[in-house]
């Protein structure tokens, strides 16, 4: 009786294509945040090393008298 129904494939796509959108975003905002505390963890070894910025290196204090 049903066989002149014809079978809906667009919710399946659209299940598909919100779940790969989603997955695509995901991604991203992983990889930003990831990115930003590496960047983070860089800035922060540089401003502890520039803290230290009014010592010399050995050898340059000598040259320079």
């Amino acid at each position: 009786m049903n066989d002149n129904q014809k079978t809906d494939n667009t919710k399946g796509f659209t299940i598909f294509v919100v779940v790969f959108i989603l997955l695509l975003i995901g991604s991203l905002l992983f990889l930003a945040l990831r990115s930003k505390r590496e960047y983070d963890a860089q800035s922060a070894g540089y401003a502890t090393s520039a803290a230290g910025t009014g010592q010399t290196a050995p050898g340059t204090a000598s040259q320079a008298q």
